[in-house]
């Protein structure tokens, strides 16, 4: 089969969320709003994932996997509302050491990574902030 760019996807009756299958997401990850419309207009992209979007019910922070880990580890949380939204890491002894994110977020589930190639073995301690919501967990980083 073979498509005519750029490809319009229609969300109708329930919100979507729309991934690119060759990279899971890294191409294009988008929430569609029911009755919106998303354009994709890169031709690379050639099969696309296509879900249900739910959003939490309440904050959330997971524990990042793996843990332990070397180099990188994946971060997953949840915010129930559109909220500026960040992620930092702290030292053991309480030292902000990385600044993994800080963006607006909708309403949603995600997920960023943290490569900590420069930094030491040790445990760290990662922080969300997300409104008045924050929540802390720890992490181990073995070389």
């Amino acid at each position: 089969h073979s498509l005519t760019y750029p490809v319009t996807v229609t969300a109708q009756g329930a919100d979507i969320v729309l991934r690119d299958k060759a990279t899971s997401g890294k191409l294009v990850n988008k929430v569609i709003r029911a009755g919106e419309a998303y354009v994709i207009s890169n031709n690379g992209i050639e099969a696309v994932v296509l879900g249900l979007f739910e959003k939490p019910m309440a904050y959330e922070l997971s524990q990042n996997y793996p843990n332990p880990f070397n180099p990188s580890t994946t971060i997953k949380f949840g915010v129930p509302e559109k909220a500026e939204v960040s992620i930092v890491v702290f030292n053991h002894l309480g030292q902000k050491v990385a600044d993994v994110m800080h963006e607006e977020k909708e309403a949603g589930y995600y997920t960023v990574n943290w490569n900590a190639t420069n930094y030491a073995s040790g445990v760290y301690y990662y922080k969300l902030t997300a409104g008045k919501f924050n929540a802390v967990k720890k992490l181990i980083l073995m070389k």
